[in-house]
This record gives C-alpha cells, structure tokens and sequence, in this order.
C-alpha cells in the first residue's frame, strides 16, 4: 500500500517552491511531467493563497508576479546613443523593495487617489541610462512592466523596447535532496540580491 501512494504522489501533477520573507521572492521548480509555465503556476499559486481566507481576513490580497530577467533590456538602455522616452507601470500593492526616487511616489499616489495601476513617463532628449537602470531591476523585481524608446546609433531610427521575455531562473547545487528546500531558498535569494544588485 505505502509503494502504491508513493508511486501514485510522484506521477501527480505537482511541484515544489520555496519562499524567502525577507525578499518576498518565491522560486518554483521546473519539473518534468508539470506543463504549466511560470505564469500558470504563479496565478494558481495566487489564486490559492487568496481563497485560503487568511490575507481577506487582514484586508489583504496576494499578488504574485512573473520576474523577467532584465538584463536584455537594461543592454539596450547601456548600449543606445539616445534614450528618448522611459515608461514603467506601478500597481499599488505592499511591494517592500522599491525604487526610492519615482517608483515609491508613484504607489503612494495610487494609494492617495484610489487607483490600482499608475503609469509614470519620462521623455527627453537623451535620458541618463544609469539612473533608469537602476529603475529598471526595481520594476523588474516586483512583476512590473516597462518600455523605453532608444536610438542605438546618431542616425538610426527611433526603437520602442519592452521589459519582457523569459523569467528570471537560477540553477542549484544539490549535495543531498535533504538540503534541497535550505538550498533553494538560498539560490533565490542571490538571485534576487543579483538582479537588484544587493551586497548581502
């Protein structure tokens, strides 16, 4: 009977995940036999967590975003001869870890007039790359969408680009599936420090 539940538990559509408190980051595994991508998971995860009734009982809501890996995005920003126009989208939720300069503001006025979604834009003639890079891995650490219009050289064309494309993933060293959980949960956490670029 305990082989019959085992086999059966390993052949169900499940997964594992782990989350860290400090960084509000939660890592899925990517495991054979679950075709759900990390939207599908993330929504599910979501959806579960909300109908628990234990965030309604504290008038809260979990929310839970995909984090694309920046770093495509953030070349463009580096390597364009003009940055013309930054756009990001700011929801107003209990995000921790935001951008001080703009991106904070942005929620706290969300709060004050009752909005959920507030769009900031900037746009002059050539935008410093530095500071919307900066920008750019706080929007990408909470879920949060951006674009920017770029020229890449002084006679090309304007190019609109989006903050988007494959999640952030990271790989982990296991020396025993008894360290697996402790082990991931420190992965991501690096991860997230890397992706904000964070001194532990």
């Amino acid at each position: 009977m305990r082989r019959f539940f085992e086999s059966d538990a390993e052949r169900a559509p499940f997964t594992w995940g782990v989350y860290d408190g400090a960084t509000q980051a939660c890592g899925i595994w990517r495991k054979s036999g679950v075709s759900l991508d990390a939207f599908e998971v993330g929504k599910k995860l979501e959806t579960l967590l909300n109908q628990s009734g234990v965030p309604d009982n504290y008038g809260y809501a979990v929310s839970v975003d995909v984090i694309f890996d920046p770093e495509d995005f953030i070349q463009y920003l580096r390597n364009a001869y003009e940055i013309k126009r930054f756009r990001f989208t700011s929801h107003f939720e209990n995000a921790h870890d935001v951008q001080r300069l703009i991106q904070k503001p942005a929620q706290e006025y969300a709060e004050i007039v009752g909005a959920e979604k507030t769009t900031v834009e900037a746009e002059g003639r050539n935008l410093d790359a530095e500071v919307l890079e900066d920008l750019t891995r706080s929007v990408a650490s909470i879920g949060e969408e951006a674009t920017a219009v770029v020229k890449m050289e002084e006679n090309s064309r304007s190019k609109r680009i989006v903050l988007r494309g494959t999640p952030f993933s990271v790989e982990v060293s296991l020396d025993s599936i008894g360290n697996f959980f402790e082990k991931s949960r420190e992965a991501i956490v690096d991860a997230y420090r890397n992706l904000r670029r964070q001194q532990s």
